[in-house]
């Protein structure tokens, strides 16, 4: 898990907070800002250069953003990455006058004192295609609209928690750019907080396996949810899927073009909406009302896949 207030070092915090009447959104305040790290105007990509990647767990691409972001902080906000691999989310924005001193329960869904964001990256496959169309891995932390964060103090808070999604490509050089990015309300991929705590907290290994009892079974859960690049209205697009529809009134940068609804086990209905910058917008569009269940859903089974089978010449008699 993820300290919000993790390392000074890491965290620029700039001047105070503004009162809390005044202080925006800090979700779309961080897709403001990531859009300007990988786009020019009308969405052309920009190409950069980061470090390569040293281990599985390690992405440098969370650090670029993360140290991008603290680079443009306006007064009162802060940003912090996570402290080391396996933690989650990757990165968080908070305003540390809105959170000092108030209760845990006033941070926990309000936008304007903290948000968290996790960073998802997709490439293309040898095709050129891109990959996990069918669904994305996100190991053994399912995604949720919130998140649960740690003070210096090792107390909780729960955060309303963000993900971003980039597709990134290169051209065989050092040189890599985003051509498509969403960074959409992690209530949009599960709303199931109770899962989400069941999944990331303690679990049983089974210990004592095998001829020699040496063996364990760390029963780690893998966790596959929706690509939201399966939207027609979101893939190729630079977008900010939200819980608000009124996000204009703060950001007049910001452009509604409509509605996506998913359609709850229950059969309720969730509402969000899609903004995009207003200079990706093409002249004349005046976007596309609203939609409902645009995610890929492939049919699963409740039983896994036999693993492959090693295949030699021979014809012995059984």
């Amino acid at each position: 898990m993820h300290s919000l207030f993790d390392n000074q070092a890491q965290a620029k915090t700039t001047d105070r907070s503004p009162p809390l009447e005044a202080a925006t959104d800090l979700a779309a305040e961080a897709f403001l800002r990531i859009r300007d790290i990988f786009f020019e105007r009308q969405g052309v990509p920009k190409p950069y250069v980061i470090r390569d990647k040293k281990d599985t767990p390690d992405d440098p691409l969370d650090e670029m953003i993360a140290a991008r972001l603290a680079e443009t902080l306006a007064p009162g906000m802060a940003a912090s990455k996570a402290t080391g691999p396996l933690i989650t989310p990757d990165m968080a924005l908070y305003r540390p006058g809105l959170c000092d001193g108030v209760p845990a329960a006033a941070i926990s869904s309000d936008l304007r004192r903290a948000v968290g964001i996790e960073v998802k990256r997709l490439k293309p496959t040898r095709n050129s295609d891109m990959a996990r169309m069918s669904g994305m891995d996100f190991n053994s932390t399912p995604p949720c609209g919130t998140a649960r964060i740690y003070t210096m103090a090792d107390q909780p808070i729960d955060i309303r928690s963000f993900y971003l999604f980039v597709f990134e490509c290169g051209d065989g050089s050092d040189q890599r750019q985003v051509t498509m990015m969403t960074l959409c309300d992690g209530n949009i991929l599960n709303e199931d907080y109770n899962l989400y705590l069941a999944t990331t907290g303690t679990r049983t290994k089974q210990i004592g396996l095998g001829t020699y009892r040496d063996g364990a079974n760390r029963v780690r859960p893998m966790m596959i949810f929706a690509n939201p690049f399966t939207a027609d209205v979101l893939f190729g697009k630079v977008s900010l899927v939200h819980c608000r529809g009124d996000l204009e009134r703060e950001f007049p940068t910001l452009f509604n073009l409509g509605r996506v609804s998913r359609t709850r086990h229950d059969g309720t209905i969730s509402h969000f909406f899609v903004y995009r910058h207003v200079n990706d917008v093409p002249l004349g569009d005046n976007g596309f009302g609203e939609v409902l269940d645009p995610f890929r859903t492939p049919d699963r089974r409740a039983e896994t896949a036999q693993r492959g089978r090693f295949k030699i010449d021979v014809k012995p008699r059984y």
